[in-house]
């Protein structure tokens, strides 16, 4: 990856563990989003952060090279002091569309984008990565493809890595977090991330925020359900997978389609499908090249205002 050319424009945001920066390529005028280590003061172990830094790049490297739905990394450099690396410039975030429709996404539209979101995000999973930070802000659109970013918080279960996250450490975003990651960050499992996908799509169909307290009156029937059970407290209530969960919405969104009229075979009985039926959209379909996959949605399929809503969005930069 290249480590020299991208010079700085200008900064956008400064917080938490990193400043992001719009730069340029000089030669091609390309311009791109760079994130910068910011170092906490203080810190007993500063090496520590630079390690979970590298290991976030490393994780979104090596998932995107599989994947068009992970955010991919264009450049990085771990000389520099403090580290950074590179990526495309987002043309908004999820938090950016659900902004601008205060009462919620049209229902076809949140479903199909969050389904986008959860194939990224099951086939994360099945390399062994659990994301631990989900929020509208991580969910990203490159111009017509959704990707999800910032990995830092990730467990990789196929290294050691764990050995970064104390027991009693919390990782997250208090609005999407699981109850059992408060606890201890260290030990979740997949159940964590279906159920940050819940508070997700709950705000993206009722444009509230989920927390502290969700009103599933608010959502379309059959959608309360995947809502219902994906955020449920205790993580053995819950989809088993992130592929469960999008078998049930798929199921939901099939029968909320054939009740309107709209042209669809009447949906099947509820059931929890095993981890293994990915159907056409998991990791077997992710993994053919990214010319195979096609864009990631059809705006035709939507009214004019519907089209203006991802059309006409201002140019956010990638948070």
């Amino acid at each position: 990856m290249e480590t020299y050319r991208w010079g700085p424009v200008k900064k956008l945001s400064s917080g938490g563990q990193a400043e992001i920066w719009l730069v340029r390529d000089p030669f091609l005028g390309v311009e791109a989003v760079q994130k910068k280590l910011r170092p906490t003061p203080g810190h007993p172990d500063p090496e520590e952060e630079v390690h979970r830094f590298l290991r976030e790049v490393r994780t979104q490297l090596r998932l995107s090279q599989h994947h068009d739905g992970i955010m991919p990394i264009l450049g990085s450099n771990f000389e520099d002091t403090p580290p950074w690396y590179v990526m495309p410039r987002a043309t908004e975030t999820l938090r950016d569309l659900v902004g601008r429709n205060l009462g919620g996404l049209p229902t076809a539209l949140a479903c199909q984008l969050l389904m986008k979101a959860a194939d990224a995000v099951a086939y994360a999973h099945q390399e062994g990565i659990y994301h631990r930070d989900l929020k509208p802000e991580n969910i990203l659109l490159i111009h017509d493809r959704l990707t999800v970013g910032d990995f830092g918080f990730c467990r990789d279960t196929t290294t050691n890595s764990t050995t970064l996250t104390e027991a009693k450490t919390v990782f997250g975003t208090v609005y999407y977090m699981a109850p059992e990651q408060f606890d201890n960050a260290h030990e979740i499992g997949p159940q964590a991330d279906v159920f940050a996908l819940g508070r997700i799509l709950y705000q993206m169909l009722t444009g509230r925020n989920p927390y502290p307290h969700q009103r599933p009156e608010l959502l379309p029937s059959g959608l309360d359900y995947v809502v219902e059970v994906s955020t449920a407290e205790d993580p053995r209530d819950r989809f088993r997978s992130v592929v469960d969960f999008m078998s049930n919405l798929a199921e939901a969104q099939s029968k909320l389609m054939w009740r309107a009229g709209t042209p669809a075979a009447p949906p099947a009985r509820r059931s929890k499908a095993p981890a293994s039926h990915w159907g056409s959209s998991g990791p077997q379909a992710a993994r053919r090249p990214a010319k195979e996959q096609g864009t990631l949605f059809d705006l035709a399929e939507y009214e004019p205002r519907d089209r203006a809503m991802v059309e006409s969005s201002p140019g956010s930069g990638c948070r």
